[in-house]
């Protein structure tokens, strides 16, 4: 949850217990923020189940992971049936977590530079995120 938001949220709820007496208007400002910051809770929890279902492949399985090194093990996940469309870093560490290897993004990164780099992977911008394919050869 980002400060703005919160922002906007609080600034929602003082708008709507305008002109209220108290302590009716503290209640009700309390009920009414409440009820914003759960909504900003619950589509969060929206949005990390959403991720976990792209982790799956076509099949409905998650990708195997493979190799021995770190770079291997990306080249591998990227050459899976899972890695054909386009995979963000956040996606990458979390198919990396769910084959048992835990991995810091700021390890995964470096790897996914000097792979990009080497011409082993394809870095594509998606707005502000970037996302990573095998290179054809």
């Amino acid at each position: 949850m980002d400060a703005e938001t919160i922002k906007k949220k609080i600034e929602i709820a003082q708008k709507a217990v305008e002109g209220l007496e108290e302590p009716m208007k503290t209640n009700t400002y309390e009920i009414v923020l409440n009820k914003l910051l759960s909504e900003i809770k619950t589509s969060e929890l929206e949005t990390e189940i959403e991720q976990e279902k792209n982790l799956n492949d076509k099949d409905g399985q998650f990708p195997i992971v493979e190799g021995k090194s770190l770079k291997n093990k990306i080249t591998s996940l990227l050459d899976s049936e899972w890695g054909k469309s386009p995979r963000n870093l956040n996606e990458i560490k979390k198919a990396l977590e769910l084959g048992g290897y835990h991995y810091p993004s700021t390890t995964i990164s470096p790897v996914l530079i000097y792979l990009t780099r080497k011409g082993v992977l394809r870095r594509l911008h998606e707005g502000k995120t970037l996302s990573y394919v095998l290179a054809k050869r």
